[in-house]
């Protein structure tokens, strides 16, 4: 797991940030911003928070717009200012970003440089723009340090939008919109207080700013993995790249107050994990119209914080009335806990949604895509795409994507990774040589590991038809390919198409053996011609492969009236010769003394000849 742990814990000492170039953009009309919020339905109804809007830069600033001085270490620092009024923090745009060898970008509020945010890399998928972390302030400044003695012409970026944040549910601020009063402190739920370090929230980037949701870790059932799974909503992160990309995820962890109803922390005073994560799997729909469960499994990028909890799951469907709890970030404020119980009242579509009707506190915009747990083992059964409910309407009803309609797209990257062959049967001829088979894991391991194979008896046989073979194949870890090879006997014979089976077996706990292709059957196609039609193959007559040449264009090569394949199968009780119409050698054919007299064809002996008669009439004409 990538670690992000900055180079620098502090900005380099000896700058002078005043005097770094001011890029100074105009105060945004944050009236004009909430309005639209409530047009857009991300205020008043249940989906993602917007918590920032953006500030396009024209003419975009480039590496040109900042400034470099040195630091009496030796160090060579660029630093640009970029300025929106009023801003409580901002996410930065890169249209384009280089930058020397030895070097690193990081963002720091001017008001604060020594705490730095970053740093800014390029995206591993390649998607352009490139989000910088949030960083707090209305002055941000961008820099770029470079070791002493590193070359500083290399330096390339190009920034023409930023997202200026104007949501903070802690601080107070003219336009605060607080979660409803119903909402219950989860610090006043000791008994979750596990659980509840597995919930976040989310910020990512759409096309009008950005947005809030709820997410949780995943357990994941592999006893040798450790990859943060991600839950969270698919309207809240619906791919890898663009609007609401994976590639521009951060996550805020451990945003809850210390103590029941006390005070809660600023929300950039948490944990935060920046760099992206990795979108593996998602599907839309929603509660009203059906269509999918509205989930998005993620791999985090960069390690979360090592004391979270990693929540469990279950695939079973509990009965209506079940308890069930969520623990949520209402409005993007600190975690609220709700209770409540499945129900069907009105469920548009309960093979997609599970509704919950509460018992104690409410969902609001920003708890989209948190986790309903069962209350009694806190197993995860769905995430939340929307609902109704309010502290003005707490009877009504919240939808949840069911997790085990979730699970069929999810599973192969919550379950320990399976070995497979990547076909269910594979046709091979006998004179081919060799097989090769391919195996593939579900998803790659984290550890090295192996598992067993052995071909298996079926038409073709072992030692005849193919080499026996077993053992173990070996995958690295992070790899998902492998092979194994079979040897193949050829041989002459007409004896049709045969089959056998390779099988996979299970060696140890970090790899499994897929259920549905732990077995491949293989069919040995037998490729032999027979021209002549009498049962031989060609190469088996002109081979002698019987112990006798034939002719492969007869069938009957000595023309006795016996077949050739009668003749050295011995299909009459004698193996005959097929080039030799009197095989004993006694005057009669090797049909003659097979199928009329009865005699044995390789005994000259057991058939009397025929003697000389005198005609005494001939004679008398003399």
């Amino acid at each position: 797991m990538k670690d992000r742990t900055p180079d620098y814990a502090r900005a380099p000492e000896g700058v002078r940030w005043d005097l770094a170039p001011r890029v100074a953009l105009s105060e945004p009309d944050i009236t004009a911003a909430l309005a639209e919020d409530k047009e857009l339905g991300e205020d008043g109804e249940k989906g993602a928070l917007r918590i920032g809007l953006f500030q396009d830069i024209y003419p975009p600033a480039t590496t040109a717009s900042g400034g470099w001085q040195d630091t009496p270490a030796g160090e060579r620092v660029w630093a640009l200012c970029l300025h929106s009024p009023c801003a409580l923090g901002m996410r930065v745009a890169f249209d384009r970003l280089a930058v020397p060898a030895g070097g690193t970008l990081w963002l720091a509020d001017a008001a604060a440089p020594e705490r730095l945010y970053g740093p800014v890399t390029p995206d591993k998928a390649g998607d352009w723009p490139l989000w910088s972390p949030a960083c707090p302030g209305e002055s941000v400044l961008v820099m770029c340090v470079l070791p002493a003695g590193a070359e500083a012409s290399g330096l390339e970026l190009a920034v023409s939008r930023l997202a200026h944040v104007y949501r903070d549910p802690v601080r107070e601020t003219a336009d605060k919109v607080e979660p409803g009063s119903c909402n219950l402190d989860v610090s006043c739920a000791p008994a979750w207080a596990e659980f509840a370090s597995a919930v976040g929230g989310l910020s990512t980037v759409t096309s009008h700013g950005l947005i809030f949701c709820t997410c949780t870790l995943l357990n994941e059932n592999d006893p040798c993995g450790d990859i943060p799974l991600v839950l969270t909503a698919n309207h809240c992160v619906g791919g890898q790249t663009g609007v609401r990309g994976a590639s521009s995820v951060e996550f805020y962890w451990l945003y809850q107050t210390a103590s029941c109803d006390g005070t809660p922390p600023g929300i950039n005073t948490v944990p935060r994990t920046s760099g992206g994560a990795d979108y593996l799997a998602g599907m839309g729909g929603t509660g009203r119209v059906g269509g999918g469960s509205d989930v998005t499994l993620l791999r985090m990028r960069a390690a979360p914080p090592a004391q979270l909890a990693r929540a469990g799951w279950t695939t079973t469907v509990p009965a209506l009335n079940t308890p069930v709890t969520c623990v949520h970030h209402p409005r993007g404020s600190y975690k609220r806990i709700s209770h409540g119980a499945l129900k069907n009242i009105g469920t548009p579509h309960p093979d997609w949604y599970h509704e919950v009707r509460w018992s104690e506190g409410v969902t609001e915009p920003a708890s989209s895509g948190s986790a309903l747990a069962l209350t009694a083992t806190g197993q995860i059964i769905g995430q939340l795409w929307g609902g109704d409910s309010s502290c003005a309407a707490p009877g009504a009803p919240d939808y949840y994507g069911r997790f085990d309609k979730s699970y069929a797209l999810l599973g192969k990257y919550l379950e320990a990774p399976a070995a497979l062959f990547s076909e269910t049967g594979v046709s091979i001829s006998e004179g081919a040589g060799t097989l090769l088979l391919s195996v593939v894991l579900s998803r790659p391991a984290t550890v090295d590991t192996q598992v067993l194979y052995a071909t298996g008896v079926g038409t073709a046989l072992p030692g005849r038809d193919f080499a026996h073979s077993a053992g173990s194949l070996f995958f690295p870890a992070g790899e998902t390919q492998g092979g194994l090879e079979i040897a193949l006997s050829d041989n002459v014979e007409l004896d049709g198409n045969r089959v056998f089976t390779v099988r996979l077996t299970q060696e140890e706990p970090c790899l499994g053996v897929s259920a549905g292709g732990a077995t491949i059957t293989v069919t040995l196609i037998d490729d032999d011609v027979d021209t002549d039609g009498d049962g031989l193959s060609d190469a088996a007559e002109t081979g002698g492969h019987y112990g006798f040449v034939t002719d492969p264009a007869r069938p009957d090569t000595d023309g006795d009236g016996l077949s050739d394949y009668e003749e050295v199968m011995g299909t009459h009780g004698h193996v005959t010769d097929p080039a030799n119409r009197d095989t004993d050698g006694d005057g009669y054919s090797d049909y003659w003394e097979l199928m009329v007299l009865g005699r044995n064809p390789l005994d000259p002996n057991d058939t009397r000849r025929l003697p000389s008669l005198r005609v005494p009439w001939f004679e008398d004409m003399d």
